[in-house]
Order: C-alpha cells, then structure tokens, then sequence
C-alpha cells in the first residue's frame, strides 16, 4: 500500500474579549504533519496564516472589520525542485497537489481540490470593511503568485550567461475590490462590487516592448475589470 502522501494540522486561537483571532494550518504534501517533523533539515511544507480583528465604533452602533491572510505552497529549497546535475530535465513532481501516484494531482473530476491559487503559488491579503447589521462598506485587496514551482523548473537556467535565466517571468496578480452592501427595506438586500485585476505575465509568458526589465509590458500583461450586481431576498432577516 503506499504511504500517507498529504497531511495538515490547523490551529485557532480566538480572543473574545478584544473581539479577534489568528488561526493557521500547516502541512506537509509527503508525511503526516507530526509537530517535530517540521523541524527536520529537509521538508516540504505549505502553510496558512491570517488574523481577524473587529472594531466596535459607537457611529450608528457599528464595527470595523480587518482581515489579513498569507497562503504559501511554493517549494521553500530549490534542491526540492530540480534533479540535482541535470537541471535541463525539468521540475520533480514534489509541489502540493502534485503526486507520483496520483498522475492527474489531487483533483476530483478534473477539478484541483484544496487551495483556489493551487501548487507552487504564495498569496497574499487583506480586507477592511465599516458594517452594521446587513450593511456593508468593504475594500479587498489581493496577490497572488502563481506557481513559483513551475516557474524556477522552466525558466531557470544556472548555465546562461547571466547566471540567473529568465528572472523576469512571474505570474502575478493583483486584484482589488470594492464591495457595497445594504438593506433599504426589510428582507431585500442590494450588493454590488467592483473588481480589478491585473494579470503581469500572465502564464509566465512576457512579451518584450522596450520597458525596464521590472515594469509591466503592454503586449502580454492582462487586465480585467468585473462589476457585479445582486437583489436578494432573505426569508428571515433579523433588522438591528
């Protein structure tokens, strides 16, 4: 039978009094997540970390929201990544949700379970919102990294004349949101928010246009703007 190839360990720790709390879940894609196995010299983990703090204000009997959360999958030694003397063979298949066993990665119909940012990614974020009851002033802002795994497999090159390959390929993300939400009449809540996204390098592909090597280029950088808007219609709204 093969061995246990993914495990985590999750902690919550909540201060009720001053209205917050951190949690976190660490985990290892090869072993179970023993405490002292996170210890060793060599080891694979991923991890996720975030704090929430609320605010009460006494403006409208209303509390600030404040959310902050890293997400790191990416392969934390290169000698993880590459076969050691042969670094033209491409990447081990030792990122999270990949497997040697599993062929297709931890998937269920064609569909990556766990993480939306997926293996090899980091992400970084944070949200403030005003609220009160069902009403809701919110700003999101998030990035994402795409796949550093893949990345360092492909475009690293130790034997190019730089030294150093392509150092200039990352799959970025930065995505902000602005979010609006309330409730005009009893049982009916309005939403609507506004999202931008700009995708630099998008697919780890960068199109050269004559800019610094750290500046976005116009040819293959993405950009995306989404608006969205909802009428709900809730059963049981309780109004404060």
């Amino acid at each position: 039978m093969p061995k246990q190839e993914i495990g985590s360990m999750f902690f919550r720790f909540s201060l009720p009094d001053d209205h917050a709390e951190f949690y976190g879940e660490m985990g290892m894609p090869n072993e179970s997540p023993w405490p002292w196995k996170f210890f060793k010299e060599r080891m694979r983990p991923g991890f996720v970390f975030g704090a929430t703090k609320l605010v009460p204000l006494k403006l409208f009997d209303s509390y600030l929201s404040l959310n902050v959360e890293f997400t790191q999958l990416q392969l934390m030694n290169p000698r993880d990544i590459f076969y050691e003397g042969y670094p033209f063979v491409g990447g081990k298949p030792n990122s999270w949700y990949l497997s040697t066993i599993v062929k297709q990665g931890w998937s269920n119909n064609g569909q990556l379970m766990g993480s939306s940012i997926g293996p090899g990614s980091n992400n970084q974020s944070i949200s403030l919102s005003w609220n009160k009851g069902y009403n809701k002033i919110g700003l999101f802002v998030e990035r994402t990294v795409y796949n550093n795994d893949f990345y360092y497999s492909a475009y690293y090159n130790p034997y190019a004349s730089n030294g150093y390959g392509y150092y200039n390929r990352y799959w970025v993300d930065l995505t902000k949101r602005l979010e609006l939400q309330f409730m005009p009449i009893k049982n009916i809540l309005l939403s609507a928010s506004f999202t931008n996204t700009d995708a630099l390098n998008y697919r780890w592909i960068r199109i050269e246009d004559g800019s610094a090597y750290d500046v976005p280029s116009k040819y293959s950088d993405k950009y995306n703007q989404q608006f969205q808007i909802s009428i709900k219609y809730l059963l049981h709204a309780v109004v404060k």
